[in-house]
């Protein structure tokens, strides 16, 4: 096996995904139409081409290694860990290079003996598991972290700063943990902390390598993230762990007075002080915004990637603090100018923070915002604004993808509405085709609307899957298949999953309410008939999109795709709704002009937004 092609293969691959996000830009730059079009046939191109290469190469360098096809040696196994690790550190995690190899190194390495590099190994499986912010995959991740919990004389004996280093932060990452909802998970968070407190006190890490990270900061930085833990968890703690909390972290030593401590620190006394009743939630929010304020100062919003820095990622912690509190508390006068001050830079957030790339932090605390917000807020309009503009459009093909099923979806309404009103009388608890003809607009509105909701979980998916230029593994089908449950989970406790919560989570259920996914989705409510249509204009979009799918091409005609509904027994799609399509010429000619020639000023509105 020649370890360059190994090499060249993950060079490729990161030049061409650095590619995708260049093209990216330049399509939100085009200066008219013409250029735009050029740009968005160049990129398909592009996607087209690296598919094929990528198929080639990876059938030659990886696939054999992954499935067992060809045993590993020591230099191919180093050769593909210093790739997979060299990609990860340069923040893109791929399921397949990353997660897959890394798996498949552990077993590897653990069977040569080679305990530094099964170490290693087993915390970079555990980083890309932790990226995916998703409970059942923290889970694993939390698994890989604790499966490196060695003793202070092993850990002394290792005689390689890298390996040592992983070892300390696999204690350090058990205690990130994003989805604490019960004392249970808080307890397991004060357990992992005990032992991290344990060994780094027990090891030797005042002369920590040769980064000279010293025994006092890795400290402070558990305790940090102990902190972090207790004011960001879902559930209010027990008076038990509040005891625990103030003998470990002295949070009763200190006052909601000094604006000067640590964004963290200050956070969470004074949520300690809004739990023990010492101040009101009303007062412990006016404490958090002014300490929110005082910080926003000091942050360079034009500084080249500020949001990834500290101050700023704790700035939108404040935020969902405080946006969480106000929903506590209730929408008084006292705290409405607090509301708008929040609300509004959450707005901006879709200006400050650029949308391409790929930044799984953000975007997981994003989404967690974006609920804190849906929960105060009232107007349904607005809710629906803020999940496009701030939090959809941050990933371009899904926010594209959105748009074009509304529309379709819209159309195909339209004629439903006309052909056979029945379909909606369960919808709209008539028996009168008078009354369906009646709110015609309010359901058009309301497809409109769910169509638009249905993919958000996607905006959690790494954009390594979403915009991926080779064939995806088993693995990240399993992925993509939690879009459903992600998007669930985004709108969890707001209005807006009271209405749209069963199309979000149902979209991908079979009408026979057998197959497709999740499975435990159980989707036949009174909308089952919106979920039938997006479901449709989901895959009409799908099968017709050459522009943003690698994986379509030839582009398949309106007609085909009607042929491939029409043959369906039932089982997948509601046949009444694709007879009514298939037997209006009307909406056959205005799907073929909004799936083809419509489609580009489709994406070039979209991108021009992108813009704005």
């Amino acid at each position: 096996m020649d370890l360059e092609s190994i090499n060249k293969m993950y060079e490729e691959y990161q030049k061409e995904h650095n590619h995708v996000l260049d093209i990216e830009t330049k399509l939100v730059n085009a200066k008219d139409e013409n250029e735009f079009l050029a740009l968005l046939n160049e990129k398909s191109a592009y996607y087209r081409k690296r598919y094929e290469a990528n198929k080639k190469s990876f059938e030659e360098n990886l696939y054999p290694f992954l499935s067992g096809e060809k045993e590993l040696t020591k230099p191919v196994a180093d050769t593909f860990f210093d790739n997979a690790v060299k990609m990860l550190l340069a923040d893109t995690n791929d399921a397949m290079l990353g997660t897959d190899m890394f798996l498949k190194l552990i077993d590897f390495y653990k069977k040569i003996g080679d305990r530094n590099h099964e170490i290693e190994s087993r915390f970079f499986a555990g980083v890309t598991y932790s990226d995916r912010f998703y409970t059942k995959y923290n889970k694993i991740a939390w698994s890989y972290y604790a499966s490196n919990l060695i003793t202070s004389k092993e850990y002394n004996s290792i005689d390689n700063w890298e390996t040592k280093k992983r070892v300390a932060f696999s204690y350090f990452n058990l205690l990130s943990n994003p989805d604490v909802s019960s004392d249970a998970d808080m307890y397991e968070i004060i357990e992992n902390y005990k032992k991290v407190d344990a060994f780094f006190r027990e090891v030797d890490l005042v002369e920590l390598g040769k980064h000279k990270e010293g025994l006092d900061t890795l400290l402070e930085e558990t305790q940090m993230a102990l902190l972090d833990a207790f004011y960001e968890a879902k559930c209010e703690p027990s008076k038990e762990l509040i005891t625990i909390f103030e003998k470990k972290m002295h949070l009763n030593e200190y006052s909601v007075d000094d604006i000067t401590l640590p964004a963290q620190t200050y956070a969470a006394v004074v949520y300690y002080n809004v739990i023990k009743k010492y101040i009101s939630i009303s007062e412990g929010i006016n404490h958090l915004f002014e300490k929110y304020v005082a910080d926003d100062k000091n942050i360079d919003y034009s500084a080249f990637m500020f949001y990834e820095s500290d101050a700023y990622l704790y700035q939108m912690k404040y935020m969902q603090l405080i946006i969480g509190m106000i929903g506590k508390a209730g929408d008084t006068m006292k705290l409405s100018k607090i509301k708008e001050r929040m609300l509004s830079d959450f707005e901006k957030l879709n200006v400050n923070v650029p949308y391409i790339g790929n930044n799984a932090y953000l975007d997981y605390d994003l989404t967690n915002i974006l609920n804190r917000i849906l929960k105060i807020t009232a107007d349904e309009n607005k809710s629906i604004e803020l999940v496009v503009e701030v939090v959809l459009r941050r990933n371009v093909m899904t926010y594209i993808h959105s748009t074009m099923v509304s529309q379709i979806a819209v159309l195909i309404a339209e004629r439903l509405i006309e052909a056979k009103p029945e379909l909606f009388y369960n919808l709209l608890k008539t028996k009168r085709r008078d009354e369906v003809h009646n709110q015609k607009d309010y359901l058009l509105d309301h497809i409109h609307k769910a169509a638009l909701l249905h993919d958000i979980g996607k905006t959690r998916i790494s954009d390594i899957i979403n915009l991926q230029t080779r064939k995806l593994s088993d693995a990240e089908f399993d992925i993509i298949k939690d879009h459903p449950a992600l998007g669930l989970d985004i709108i969890s406790g707001t209005a807006l999953e009271n209405k749209f919560g069963d199309v979000v989570i149902g979209h991908h259920k079979w009408y026979n309410n057998e197959n497709g996914y999740p499975l435990e989705a159980n989707p036949k409510t009174s909308r089952k008939i919106i979920i039938d249509i997006i479901t449709l204009a989901d895959c009409i979009d799908a099968a017709t999109d050459t522009l943003g799918r690698n994986y379509t091409n030839p582009k398949k005609l309106i007609p085909t795709v009607l042929a491939e509904f029409t043959s369906d027994d039932n089982s997948r799609y509601n046949k009444e709704v694709v007879d009514i399509i298939a037997s209006s010429p009307k909406l056959l000619k205005d799907l073929d002009y909004i799936t083809g020639d419509g489609r580009v000023s489709i994406y070039y509105n979209m991108y021009r937004n992108l813009k704005k």
